[in-house]
């Protein structure tokens, strides 16, 4: 089971969609030629992966912002092999934007900080607090983007909305009428004409000028990457079925539905004369389709033989990971009861309510397993009652001391793209696990649990 070793935890592309950066679960984090799979740079000397990873600007910039979960952002040279911390740091980074000549860095923290850095010297040069005056309450910030003219940026913060602001502090924001969703991503057009917005199920074009906020059609559920060419003429954005839509900005009209197979992805970006789609996928596989015909033009897999070593992922039994993707696999295949079960998983992933490092690439492969089908009940049904357990956990001692701490958090976090997933399958199946993992994915258990008996009745009426 190859495919699973090649699931990485985040991904991103460099501009051009030449370059791609890949943070695996063993914490080793590379950047490759998207085309041949060739390791450019490793690095080296940084604390536990980074959960963010953004190229600079420029056709395929050698600096990588990143940010390992709930720490400060790191600066990566990676031609210059350094790295660069910067100082004082926040409660934990949770977005990041580059400005489009590079020399300035935005970093959004979870207790609703903004940062504008000097990326040279690794200096704040100013700051913004989200929070209201008196409040110990976090304000996350969920995205950034930068104006292309520097001056300015967007962002998206739990209960704020979106907001345009001076990067100095020098005018008072301009909020825009949009729905009150969460946002999952911000991208300004080159000539700064329009703001893209991505909400569940919503994709939506915000002029910066006259005229009011116009939604494009089509796109399914929640969202997490989306880039403009670079005329400004069409849109791309992932969707909740694994595939691309490529929207004309200009007409609003959906010109193609890119269909990846059942990858999730993990970065799109267009090619510097925008004749190409490049699509970055959580397993390693880069897409390149034509922007005109909405045709695959190629398909570049990462070499069979540079898969993770699951040795380094820690596990409760103490040996190492190396036998879960085995494991995992032969719980996905079952068609009984009896296959399903004993697989030894929960005893390896979890133990008595406490996570191992091997949850986190067990709860994101589990949730796109469910995502892609194909599963026996029995399968299904086993593989949800484990995802459960799992967002129920916390992070065994051992994974704490690797740097794993929020382990649990990071679990969830990895999950909530399913959650209408999880959704559907209580509606198809009256299964107990099902309400639980919603709950613990934040969802409103009440409601969860009158779909159960609702979806229980029917069966028993059956």
């Amino acid at each position: 089971m190859r495919s699973v070793t090649r699931w990485a935890q985040a991904m991103g592309l460099g501009r051009s969609g030449g370059l791609v950066v890949e943070v695996g679960y063993d914490a080793r984090t590379v950047v490759r030629e998207a085309v041949s799979g060739r390791v450019v740079a490793e690095l080296v000397g940084a604390r536990h992966g980074p959960y963010l990873a953004a190229f600079g600007p420029g056709a395929d910039s050698g600096v990588l912002a990143f940010a390992p979960w709930e720490q400060t952002a790191e600066l990566w040279w990676f031609e210059e092999r350094r790295l660069q911390r910067l100082e004082p740091s926040g409660p934990g980074c949770s977005a990041l934007a580059w400005s489009a000549d590079g020399a300035r860095l935005l970093t959004g923290d979870v207790d609703g900080t903004v940062r504008v850095w000097d990326v040279r010297e690794a200096r704040e040069v100013h700051r913004i607090d989200l929070r209201p005056e008196g409040s110990r309450r976090r304000t996350g910030t969920r995205t950034l983007a930068w104006h292309p003219d520097g001056r300015r940026f967007a962002l998206a913060a739990a209960g704020r909305g979106v907001e345009l602001r001076d990067a100095d502090g020098g005018s008072p924001p301009r909020t825009f009428d949009l729905p009150a969703e969460p946002v999952t991503q911000l991208v300004f057009d080159p000539a700064g004409e329009f703001l893209v917005v991505l909400q569940p199920g919503d994709c939506w074009v915000q002029p910066l000028g006259p005229g009011d906020p116009y939604r494009l059609p089509g796109q399914p559920g929640r969202a997490y990457c989306a880039a403009v060419a670079p005329d400004g003429g069409a849109v791309a954005a992932d969707g909740e079925d694994g595939a691309v839509r490529l929207w004309d900005t200009r007409t609003g009209e959906l010109r193609h539905t890119l269909f990846g197979g059942d990858r999730t992805v993990a970065g799109l970006a267009f090619d510097p004369d925008g004749r190409e789609l490049v699509v970055a996928h959580l397993d390693g596989t880069v897409t390149r389709w034509s922007r005109a015909s909405g045709a695959l033009l190629a398909e570049h897999r990462p070499p069979a033989d540079d898969s993770y070593d699951w040795d380094r992922i820690g596990c409760a039994c103490g040996r190492g990971a190396a036998h879960v993707p085995a494991d995992l696999e032969r719980l996905l295949t079952a068609r009984t009861a009896e296959e399903a079960s004993g697989q030894g998983l929960y005893d390896h992933v979890l133990y008595d309510c406490f996570l191992s490092e091997a949850a986190l690439p067990v709860a994101l492969l589990g949730t796109a397993a469910l995502r892609r089908g194909g599963l026996s009940a029995p399968a299904r049904r086993e593989l949800v009652g484990l995802l459960s357990a799992i967002a129920g956990g916390e992070a065994v001692t051992e994974a704490c001391e690797r740097g794993w701490g929020r382990l649990g958090d990071r679990c969830r976090a990895a999950m909530a793209e399913g959650v209408p997933l999880f959704h559907r399958h209580l509606a198809e199946e009256a299964d107990w696990n099902t309400v639980l993992l919603l709950q613990d994915l934040g969802e409103d258990r009440e409601a969860a649990e009158r779909v159960y008996w609702t979806t229980l009745e029917r069966q028993q009426e059956e």
